[in-house]
């Protein structure tokens, strides 16, 4: 069996979850339809891009371990980008719960 991304978002716990990961993977072409269809709160999809950089950084992590060496060079610049843009995330993370919260 071929495990995948895609497989993880399918078998992940909920709707709403799936839904938030995908959004996450490419929030300028799927988040504001996902909301305004009601498929995401708007307060969740402020945090679907950092739910989606978490599974794509433990995707590569994972992934890792199962890489031969040559795999591993080709992979490289992904497992760095993801682990670059999961980063980048961690850092704007307070200012976006924030902001789900209100502004306190």
């Amino acid at each position: 069996m071929r495990i995948s991304p895609a497989t993880i978002l399918s078998s992940s716990s909920g709707c709403t979850t799936s839904s938030a990961a995908s959004s996450g993977s490419d929030p300028q072409r799927l988040q504001n339809s996902l909301v305004t269809d009601g498929y995401i709160p708007e307060g969740r999809a402020l945090l679907c891009r950092k739910e989606w950089t978490q599974l794509n950084y433990g995707w590569w992590t994972m992934l890792e371990l199962y890489l031969t060496d040559s795999s591993k060079k080709e992979t490289k610049a992904a497992r760095q980008q993801a682990r670059k843009d999961l980063e980048e995330e961690n850092k704007v993370l307070p200012a976006k719960i924030r902001q789900v919260r209100g502004g306190q």
